[in-house]
């Protein structure tokens, strides 16, 4: 439970000082039963991703040495327990995660790395690891699922595909379980159906008991402000904010600066007028959702086109152009939209194949 808090919560130093003790007892532990030389494979798995878990901590202090020597003695102890048929599963999901992030270092730090004698990754393994982590795992399949519709959704990769492909299965095998619905959630954000994380996130408040940490019922209600804000409805994204900014509730660090930010953004579309740009993008959207997507095309491109539009909303306007067009049969010039989109994630999952009203908005 501590490393879910940590997650959410991850400039908490009281938070990070406890999942520090406990990850300090967990090795304690294990190398105690190293010693009396009672250590099978699982007491290796559980040492390994102890030390996997610290370097995360050095590595998000920035501490680039420590996070090295932590990341070093995990994959050490990861790989004694993966022969296992026990514990081989779960060892997959530290040396999967390690194997993956291990290759996708900028190249001075992997110059760094082979003077310290860090073993080097290898992406393609480690999607497979992390596979195999998901799929036949009984400790961390959740993690698994999480951390690879993260990496599939992320800018480098756009295998948007099989992150909604983990989305799903992470739903139905977690039971629709708050966190399951958080993490569905940003997926369908980052792809530009804010309809759909919606819905997830208003399950999710729903679900969420009197219990839940405070971190993760802010970080739902900041979800469910900018699935708002994206649909448009400033309104309802000003009420989740408000809730958050209210005297007295503190807040995750870092949403804090978020949640302000965009609180501004949404003063700027609940004034935003018929004829403005914005008003024209806005209308566009509420036709191509209204099924019109000739008029929606026709607004939409005018909104595109006209450089008062902010340029926060010039992005999405585009998608939703190549939606559009999309829908009306020309492939060409939804193409052409998508590429103007650029930053959008959604763009590159349609440049690939046509947008169709089953993907949801």
């Amino acid at each position: 439970a501590t490393y879910w808090r940590v997650l959410y919560d991850p400039y908490n130093e009281s938070l990070r000082d406890r999942f520090e003790e406990q990850l300090l007892a967990a090795i304690r532990d294990g190398e105690a039963a190293m010693e009396q030389g009672s250590g099978d494979a699982r007491a290796y798995l559980f040492l390994g991703s102890a030390h996997l878990l610290r370097a995360q901590l050095r590595a998000a202090e920035k501490s680039v040495l420590p996070a090295a020597y932590e990341a070093k003695k995990s994959r050490k102890m990861l790989l004694r327990s993966l022969d296992a048929s026990s514990s081989g599963p779960d060892s997959c999901f530290g040396l999967g995660t390690y194997e993956y992030y291990a290759d996708q270092l900028p190249a001075i730090v992997k110059g760094l790395r082979f003077l310290l004698f860090i073993p080097g990754g290898d992406r393609e393994l480690g999607l497979r690891r992390l596979e195999r982590a998901a799929d036949e795992g009984s400790l961390f399949r959740f993690e698994a699922r999480v951390v690879l519709l993260t990496i599939y959704s992320d800018d480098r990769e756009h295998l948007h595909e099989d992150a909604l492909r983990h989305t799903g299965l992470l739903l139905t095998e977690q039971n629709r379980s708050v966190t399951a619905l958080h993490a569905a959630a940003k997926v369908y954000l980052g792809l530009a159906r804010p309809e759909q994380a919606a819905a997830l996130l208003e399950e999710a408040l729903e679900n969420a008991g009197e219990d839940i940490a405070p971190e993760v019922l802010a970080a739902l209600h900041f979800q469910a402000a900018k699935a708002d804000y994206q649909r448009f409805r400033p309104e309802d994204a000003l009420a989740h904010l408000e809730w958050m900014l209210s005297p007295g509730r503190k807040l995750p660090v870092d949403l804090d600066g978020e949640a302000r930010e965009l609180a501004r953004r949404c003063r700027l579309v609940k004034v935003a007028g018929n004829g403005s740009a914005l008003g024209k993008m806005m209308e566009g959207r509420r036709l191509l959702l209204d099924g019109n997507t000739a008029e929606a095309g026709i607004r939409l491109a005018a909104a595109a086109r006209n450089p008062d539009l902010p340029s926060e909303f010039r992005s999405r306007c585009r998608l939703l152009a190549g939606q559009s067009a999309d829908l009306q049969g020309s492939r060409h010039r939804a193409r052409r939209w998508y590429r103007e989109a650029g930053r959008e994630n959604a763009a590159a999952l349609y440049l690939k194949r046509p947008f169709t009203t089953r993907d949801g908005y």
